[in-house]
């Protein structure tokens, strides 16, 4: 074995720029493949980091009238539930929201988890330093305490283990720092409630007594399964629960239902397929980049046929020269794999800095698993690559090569496996190409949704008051009244405010119904997502009105309700008839009764590609109860550069409160379809490095097989052959290997498309205009690769052809 690798080597070197070409190859298709696999290892295979993860569950109340799924849950349903499900232990809550953190340096608002007392039980935490709360420290008049995160602990106070004990100021409470949270044991919730992405302070809810009282919903609820039971032993339980409820407590309960999943599915489930497409991208990027370098490793046997017949006839076995080729083939691999392994490790780290907000990014690195795959992946390189040559010399007769160059019978069997290969490559690239033409597509239809605003030159800001010190309404309202006339003088064109802003990922939504018909019977009443903003809200977004008028100073407390709601829930309410001056009834704390002042354009909540657009009703936060968090919006053309002055203005008139979660519109748009983004444009990166790819290895294997053919060229032109008559037989033999190609692409695309199916959004999986235009772009760049050796074939020299012959 050292003989062969020594004499591998020696090959090698004396084509260094060919080696060269296929190591990098090699290498860089392996990085691709291996920063893929790291994404797939850490996000879908690798076990979370709690304690039996396999046993933890996710309970979510499903809503059947909206039929949403995954609700968040009423204080009330997690007691009934922690009481009466047999098929699950350490039930406890999550509540993700932030706060204002105060003391030494500038006020900062920082990630609130506000988990039950369970929580670390349950997952089986272990503290970095102090200790972790526990049941005894939930419960209503217990100190206040709080466990920090290890990000906010060495952030903040440098690591030190002298904070335990120390009292931290959040939202003007005075709490006792118990213990440190190691980053292991962080829980991303689903919803996020004014949060900034976040959890850097633990603290246990406390649930009042009067939570059991059928409350609102707001809650995340996680739990462990007792011995012997399942996901599904489970889910059926809950729902014959959640049936006995609609009757027991039928004013709350009717029309809401249980969802139960595993908690691994749940982080990763929206994000399973797009990463399985990537993965399958780059393998197929991989499949290519290994067909090219067969066909290099074949171009280069041709030239060593004599050299093997020479070994075999001083009796060299067969066996021997397989195990030379393919050692040859090893060391090649070998040398991209280092190349690619390198690659691999800077991949992982920019992709980690760089993607969107992936579930489980944290856990994506290069470790033995990610490296093992790498080599296991590059062994398979080396056999696939070496094995066609091998083949082809390792079989060649001793006497034929000795004697002449080659037989006819050899050339057009090795040419039917070079044009295999080139086959593979046109259609595994067009089939690339056709994924990635519709995720494009669909991101460009995304982008394009009218959203119902103008979302230029748009800042948004959060604000969240502390009760402490802002415990009434007039405080409240005498608060944000003066943080939103201040900055009017300082180039800002509109200010207003409102307790939830487009794209954010926040939602509050309630049932609500037409006054003057009979009231809906309980959990039957239509939902609306509920908006209390200023009046100047849709002025300053640059919302349309379509009918009625918008609010303005005369809806303040006191005053008659009045509400504006979107078109398409107008439409929905009163189909046929104008909304203006209608009278509707929401559930919101007590029940409000308003006039419908005016219709107005519908805005996407969350994503711009909504499925349905649903019912919005927007009223004046005056009206109803001055909440303690608000979002401030800002239309100026200064841009996140009025930002500075903003939080100036902040702190004059509360030093120790942060503006946190400053982003522009556009900004919050561009987050809404990142996913979408991320993926489309890692395909289009991966379908265009395997486009230049196929096109490389079409002309390849046109330019040898010209080259092959030059006497035969030569003969036929000094015969009186016609040069163009010439460039077109080259140019149609290239056309037998890339039509079919393109055909058996097509076909494959139009199966594979299907997958595609929850990632694309106005267009269809087998759209034919993308078909089409891929099949025309792909089939001109492949024919163009064969266009060039034809080009060279038809200006060959008859004289020299046959003279160097």
């Amino acid at each position: 074995m050292r003989n062969q690798l020594r004499l591998a080597w020696r090959v090698i070197r004396r084509r260094p720029v060919l080696s060269a070409v296929i190591a990098l190859t090699i290498g860089g298709a392996l990085a691709a493949t291996t920063v893929a696999f790291a994404v797939v290892n850490g996000v879908l295979l690798r076990s979370l980091p709690y304690a039996e993860p396999e046993r933890l569950v996710v309970l979510w109340e499903r809503s059947l009238v909206r039929d949403a799924p995954r609700n968040v849950v009423a204080p009330a349903n997690y007691y009934v539930w922690s009481d009466e499900l047999r098929s699950v232990s350490h039930l406890t809550t999550v509540f993700q929201t932030s706060g204002a953190l105060a003391g030494d340096g500038e006020p900062e608002q920082v990630g609130v988890m506000m988990a039950g007392g369970n929580y670390f039980t349950l997952v089986g935490a272990v503290p970095l330093a102090g200790r972790l709360y526990g049941p005894s420290d939930d419960v209503e008049g217990a100190p206040n305490i709080v466990v920090i995160s290890e990000g906010l602990w060495r952030r903040r106070f440098g690591a030190d283990p002298g904070v335990i004990g120390q009292t931290i100021q959040l939202n003007g409470n005075p709490n006792t720092v118990i213990g440190v949270l190691p980053a292991a044991y962080d829980f991303t919730p689903r919803y996020e409630f004014a949060s900034v992405g976040s959890r850097d302070v633990w603290l246990p809810p406390r649930f009042a007594a009067a939570a059991r009282n059928w409350g609102g919903r707001y809650l995340q609820v996680i739990g462990r399964l007792t011995p012997g039971a399942t996901v599904e032993s489970l889910r059926r339980e809950a729902t014959a629960l959640a049936a006995e409820l609609r009757t027991r407590v039928p004013d709350r309960q009717t029309g809401w239902d249980v969802t139960v999943a595993g908690l691994h599915d749940e982080l990763v489930g929206d994000v399973r397929t797009p990463v399985w497409i990537v993965f399958g991208a780059v393998t197929f990027v991989l499949l290519i980049a290994c067909a090219n370098v067969a066909n290099l490793l074949l171009g280069r046997a041709a030239e060593r046929q004599q050299e093997m017949a020479v070994r075999s006839a001083l009796g060299g076995s067969r066996a021997d020269l397989f195990r030379q080729l393919l050692s040859e083939s090893a060391v090649l691999v070998a040398a991209g794999a280092a190349v690619g392994l390198v690659l691999a490790s800077w991949g992982i780290g920019a992709l980690v800095a760089s993607a969107p907000d992936l579930p489980r990014l944290e856990a994506v690195r290069l470790d033995g698993r990610v490296i093992g795959f790498g080599l296991v992946v590059a062994a398979v390189i080396a056999v696939l690559v070496g094995l066609a040559p091998a083949l082809e010399l390792s079989g060649s007769g001793s006497g034929r090569w000795l004697t002449q160059r080659g037989d006819v019978t050899g050339r057009r069997q090795a040419r039917r496996m070079r044009d295999v290969l080139v086959a593979a490559q046109v259609a595994l690239s067009f089939t690339l190409l056709v994924g990635a033409g519709l995720l494009l597509r669909s991101l460009a239809n995304r982008l394009d949704v009218r959203l119902g605003l103008d979302a230029t030159n748009l800042v948004t800001g959060q604000l969240s008051l502390p009760l402490s010190r802002y415990g009434s309404e007039d405080t409240r309202e005498l608060f944000y009244e003066q943080r939103r006339q201040a900055p009017l003088f300082r180039g800002v064109e509109g200010a207003s405010l409102g307790s939830i802003v487009p794209m954010s990922g926040d939602g509050q939504a309630t049932g609500f119904w037409k006054l003057g018909e009979p009231v809906p019977e309980a959990g039957q009443a239509p939902v609306a997502h509920v908006r209390f903003v200023h009046h100047a809200y849709h002025e300053t977004m640059r919302i349309p009105l379509l009918a009625g008028e918008y609010l303005d100073g005369r809806d303040r407390r006191g005053a008659p309700l009045r509400v504006l709601i979107n078109e398409a829930g107008a439409q929905r309410t009163w189909p046929g008839e104008s909304a203006i001056g209608k009278r509707i009834a929401m559930i919101w704390n007590d029940t409000l009764v308003a006039e419908v002042a005016g219709v107005v354009a519908d805005v996407p909540l969350n994503t711009p590609d909504e499925p349905e657009m649903g019912t919005t009703l927007y009223w004046d936060y005056r009206q109803v109860g001055v909440p303690a968090r608000m979002v401030a919006v800002l239309r100026t053309r200064m841009g996140e550069a009025v930002v500075p002055a903003v939080r100036a203005e902040v702190g004059q008139l509360d030093p120790v409160l942060p503006l946190f979660n400053v982003r522009t519109m556009e900004t919050l748009l561009g987050n809404a379809v990142a996913r979408a983004r991320f993926t489309a444009l890692a395909l289009a990166m991966f379908a265009g490095l395997a486009l230049a790819l196929a096109a490389l290895g079409v002309y390849g294997v046109m330019a040898y097989a010209t080259q092959l053919r030059t006497r035969e060229i030569g003969v036929r032109l000094a015969l009186g052959a016609d040069r163009a008559g010439v460039v077109r037989m080259v140019v149609r033999e290239g056309a037998r290997v890339v039509l079919p190609a393109l055909l058996i692409g097509g076909v494959a695309s139009v199966v594979l498309s299907r997958f595609l199916r929850s990632l694309v959004f106005g267009i269809s999986p087998s759209d034919p205009l993308t078909l089409g235009g891929v099949a025309l772009v792909l089939g001109l760049i492949a024919l163009g690769a064969c266009w060039l050796p034809a080009r060279r074939a038809g200006a060959i020299d008859p004289v020299e052809a046959i003279r160097n012959d």
